[in-house]
């Protein structure tokens, strides 16, 4: 997972690049996050950076923007670039890292982007093995919950203590492959699989590794049964839930050792063609994983961009 992130981050090298994070409204989540910064770093401003930082540092590792602006009203979602105060120096964010947090978070990096008008700085954190890492400021430990920045409980921090030994487990998607279906049912498109990998990036076995898949509703997407388990069961559970989040597919328990990934459900899946646009702007679904020993884990999925803009043109 840190390797995907650092990548998106190596990737974004002018304005033209935040924009399009914009234009694209890629939404705040576990390992994005954007803070407005047009106005001077006071001392509470600095105190929330240490938080989201040390939290980035206990998750799975993050990027932080700093002068991008958020709706008021759907706070995850990017709506301007601000800037930054001329006053928020670079210096200012590396005495923050390194004095504010403990222990010392190893390879973050940082650069500012820049144009004519406008400065943007932007943070990498990776994924930390020497953690939980404290907020000094705050005398608290932080990890990511979805999109925010919370504060550990404290069964939560002698788990972080306890990682260096742990299962460290992560769901990752397969970008959607070769038609499934030569003759689409009126409206729909073909048939696409999707596989569903879980891989062990921990120092410990995963035990009794389960978990489960929330899917769109049946307006948006059309699951084939042709579905493959490889090995592994797979219960499709429909009830009154599936009117608002979709059909859920849970994961029966298995052991994964570490380093090791597993491919246990492969589904086919059809889009209508009336709301294709909903996916560029939303996840495609939820997952969430746990394991013996295991801080529960969970994460969406977006569909990648270009498989979108191949199904709005088929």
């Amino acid at each position: 997972m840190s390797d995907s992130i650092k990548s998106f981050y190596d990737s974004i090298q002018s304005i033209a690049d935040i924009q399009q994070l914009i234009d694209d409204e890629e939404r705040e989540s576990v390992t994005l996050d954007y803070k407005q910064a047009d106005r001077r770093w006071n001392h509470t401003a600095k105190t929330k950076i240490a938080r989201h930082i040390s939290a980035f540092a206990n998750s799975e590792g993050g990027i932080l923007v700093f002068g991008v602006e958020c709706d008021e009203q759907d706070k995850d979602r990017p709506v301007s670039i601000k800037g930054l105060h001329p006053q928020n120096a670079v210096e200012d964010l590396d005495r923050i890292v390194t004095a504010a947090i403990r222990p010392e978070i190893k390879g973050w990096e940082r650069k500012k982007i820049s144009d004519d008008h406008r400065d943007v700085l932007l943070v990498y954190i990776p994924a930390s093995d020497a953690g939980p890492h404290q907020s000094m400021k705050h005398k608290q430990y932080f990890h990511r919950s979805g999109a925010q920045s919370i504060a550990m409980e404290h069964y939560l921090v002698q788990r972080y203590f306890g990682r260096h030994f742990s299962p460290l487990l992560n769901i990752e998607v397969t970008a959607p492959g070769g038609l499934r279906a030569m003759y689409p049912k009126k409206d729909w498109t073909h048939y696409y699989p999707i596989q569903f990998v879980i891989r062990n990036n921990g120092k410990g076995n995963a035990n009794g590794c389960s978990g489960h898949l929330v899917l769109p509703t049946s307006q948006y997407v059309s699951t084939s049964h042709a579905a493959t388990y490889f090995n592994t069961q797979v219960e499709q559970t429909r009830s009154w839930e599936e009117k608002v989040s979709g059909p859920h597919y849970f994961i029966i328990s298995r052991d994964i050792h570490p380093g090791a990934s597993y491919c246990f459900f492969e589904l086919a899946v059809a889009f209508h063609r009336h709301h294709i646009d909903r996916f560029a702007k939303m996840p495609f679904l939820d997952w969430e994983i746990f394991a013996e020993g295991m801080i529960p884990q969970k994460g969406q999925y977006s569909l990648p961009k270009e498989f979108i803009a191949m199904l709005k043109n088929s």
